[in-house]
């Protein structure tokens, strides 16, 4: 397929998976290409013709694409920083700053920031090798992650006794002393060129146990009104400290003596925040995209409750649901008896161990059909 000649501003995003597809849909809406540096048969790359094939993680492919876009942004944190400074220095505009993205995605730096600039977090340590982390059994129990390349749960490890900590060799990570929370909760708020802010509610999200990837999110969090707004309060200050212009979402832990400890941030659409497709004037796809385009921030106020139920792949892969058209239909004839529901497949060719093939939105009037409603789809998922 030709590509159409471009006019206006020519937006380019790092990464061509699940995020950046559903940015699609508000772009097409407004008639603004975006294009994509993805692999091939990435899930961009089945919905979109503007999709330059290569690497967002390789310098070179990066420098190239960049010279092509006149705004560039990321819907993945591990990107090469070196060349989206030189991109700046090149006049180009990169949204949010590589300065950001540098703290952010390395948890190490991330963790230093929240420090220094006085955000509540878990005690944590650098560590380098296995011995390294044998002062600090003290603390047990303990997680330990990686500073870089971590994502859906992967990369990190929690244990109770030494004797199970296993460190990845060759690759510096940081260990945190496990939080004892009442809920992990997450906010998703976004901030414009003239440092205009606007939130997202909070949601608050349960784990899955085997894999430390997001089972399910239920909006709004049922959390005291005063611990909402300290939530709010506390995304709005780290968004303008780490002067991010695009989205921030910040995960959260809710103490059983009521504290609020920043668990980790992502400068870009978040899995937590999906449900604002359905829910919200304005989804964070949207949103994003005013920013880039310094259109007026949206509205984000949330109608009644919502969840986010992950579909994810486990690590049997004989019990690997194959998301597909028979399964379709399938989850097609049980929304039609759960009115409220919305179905979002990635468009993953691969169902690769715990691996995020889609999600269901649900929505209702209440707290408590909407937990039925999501009981009910996780029986069909055999969960």
């Amino acid at each position: 397929m030709r590509e159409r000649k471009q006019t206006g501003y020519r937006l380019g995003v790092l990464g061509g998976g699940q995020l950046g597809r559903m940015m699609i849909e508000p772009a097409l809406r407004w008639d603004v290409p975006i294009r994509f540096l993805a692999s091939k048969g990435s899930p961009c790359s089945q919905a979109s013709p503007y999709v330059q094939i290569g690497s967002p993680r390789d310098e070179e492919d990066v420098l190239h694409f960049g010279e092509e876009s006149d705004i560039i942004t990321i819907e993945m944190e591990d990107v090469p920083v070196k060349a989206l400074f030189q991109l700046e220095e090149r006049k180009k505009i990169v949204r949010p700053s590589p300065k950001a993205i540098q703290i952010v995605q390395d948890k190490w730096e991330q963790k230093q920031f929240l420090s220094k600039n006085h955000f509540p977090t878990a005690t944590f340590f650098q560590i380098k090798s296995q011995d390294e982390a044998k002062k600090y059994s003290s603390l047990l129990p303990l997680v330990y992650k990686l500073r870089k390349s971590g994502y859906d749960g992967k990369g990190v490890q929690i244990f109770t006794k030494m004797e199970d900590f296993s460190f990845a060799q060759g690759k510096e990570g940081i260990l945190e002393k496990k939080i004892d929370f009442d809920k992990e909760l997450a906010v998703t708020v976004a901030r414009d060129q003239k440092g205009n802010i606007a939130v997202y509610p909070p949601v608050e999200m349960v784990f899955d146990p085997d894999s430390n990837m997001m089972d399910f999110l239920v909006c709004p969090a049922e959390i005291p009104s005063d611990v909402q707004k300290k939530a709010i309060e506390l995304s709005c200050d780290l968004i303008s400290s780490l002067g991010i212009v695009g989205l921030l979402s910040i995960e959260l832990f809710y103490t059983s003596s009521g504290k609020l400890l920043v668990n980790e941030v992502a400068p870009r659409p978040h899995n937590s925040a999906h449900h604002t497709i359905e829910t919200c004037p304005s989804s964070q796809f949207e949103q994003l995209l005013r920013i880039l385009l310094d259109l007026p921030l949206g509205e984000t106020t949330h109608q009644g409750f919502s969840a986010v139920l992950n579909l994810f792949t486990r690590d049997d892969s004989s019990n690997t649901l194959v998301y597909k058209l028979p399964w379709v239909q399938k989850m097609m004839k049980q929304q039609s008896e759960l009115t409220g529901t919305y179905l979002h497949l990635y468009g993953k060719k691969e169902p690769l161990p715990y691996r995020k093939m889609g999600h269901l939105t649900v929505c209702a009037e209440s707290r408590d059909t909407l937990l039925q409603k999501v009981q009910s789809l996780k029986k069909v998922l055999g969960r």
